[in-house]
């Protein structure tokens, strides 16, 4: 197994995908929650598009959830500013439980940055 980075010119030849994991994150200074876009050359290629495809949809629901954590801080800031809903309501609204929507509204108050942290 072997990883290489076009862009920079670098590569590495370890014994386990984690370890190219590893050293992929360290040189471009991500953290574990980082998305990489590798490509993945296995020497089969329907395996090779399973996991271009898994990839793929994984990549697209991370956008997703992504774009679903904003638009329910919107919906929050929104029923806060305009309509007085309970938090059950707003909870039906949008599909998660009350609780959850609990820990939004005072995780938005105590810090903005880290209120959609969670899933």
């Amino acid at each position: 197994m072997a990883g290489q980075i076009a862009d920079l010119a670098v590569a590495y030849q370890p014994a386990a995908l984690v370890r190219v994991d590893g050293w992929v994150r360290g040189v471009l200074g991500l953290r574990r929650v980082d998305w990489v876009n590798y490509q993945f050359h296995t020497g089969h290629r329907q395996l090779d598009g399973l996991v271009r495809d898994a990839r793929a949809a994984r990549r697209a629901a991370q956008v997703a959830e992504r774009h679903a954590r904003q638009a329910t801080r919107n919906l929050l800031t929104g029923a806060a500013r305009h309509a007085d809903l309970s938090m059950r309501d707003l909870a039906i609204l949008v599909g998660l439980s009350h609780q959850r929507i609990q820990q939004l509204r005072t995780a938005d108050v105590d810090d903005p940055r880290t209120a959609f942290a969670q899933p």
